[in-house]
């Protein structure tokens, strides 16, 4: 499969993410799960900031330099540093739906030749362009059933669990298989 293939399925998760936390109080999206891990206004800063620091930044230094080194993204430690559970949820997902729609952008207008285009990440290893939308696509799975399980734990029967369970397996909300 041409990587990007995937780019359509990327375009699913910010507006689910975006309805989902609509309807939650001003206190349930500061709520963390009982088991650890991030509250909803939390998730929606670090789906922001890992757009923008992560796969913004690889996009670019892999078109631009040749062979880079590409360091990770440490999203917990922002999570602590930048005090996401104090934020504007609302400002944490525009921030991100207008990153994500910039780097769709970007990856829309590579040549095949471009996706070639390669560099080593801290942890990950060797790392083309063409890895990339995998990558972003694992990522958004992995917090879609994050945030399934979190809204079934404080927002029991909320509309937006199926949608996002549906795509952390892999299924785009309405049915089309996301590869």
């Amino acid at each position: 499969m041409h990587p990007g293939d995937r780019l359509r399925a990327l375009e699913a998760l910010p507006p689910l993410v975006a309805r989902a936390l609509a309807r939650l109080s001003t206190g349930d999206l500061r709520r963390r799960p009982r088991a650890g891990g991030f509250a909803a206004v939390e998730h929606a800063w670090h789906l922001a900031d890992q757009e923008v620091e992560a796969f913004a930044v690889r996009i670019e230094r892999l078109l631009a330099e040749e062979g880079p080194v590409l360091p990770d993204f440490d999203g917990d430690l922002a999570a602590l540093d930048r005090r996401y559970l104090t934020r504007d949820a609302a400002r944490g997902l525009a921030a991100w739906a207008e990153a994500r729609a910039a780097n769709l952008a970007r990856l829309a207008a590579l040549v095949d030749a471009d996706w070639l285009r390669a560099g080593r990440h801290d942890t990950l290893g060797p790392l083309t362009l063409a890895d990339l939308p995998g990558q972003m696509l694992k990522h958004d799975r992995f917090h879609a059933g994050d945030l399934a399980s979190l809204l079934e734990e404080i927002a029991p029967g909320h509309p937006e669990v199926v949608p996002l369970r549906e795509l952390a397996a892999g299924v785009r909300p309405g049915g089309w298989r996301a590869a």
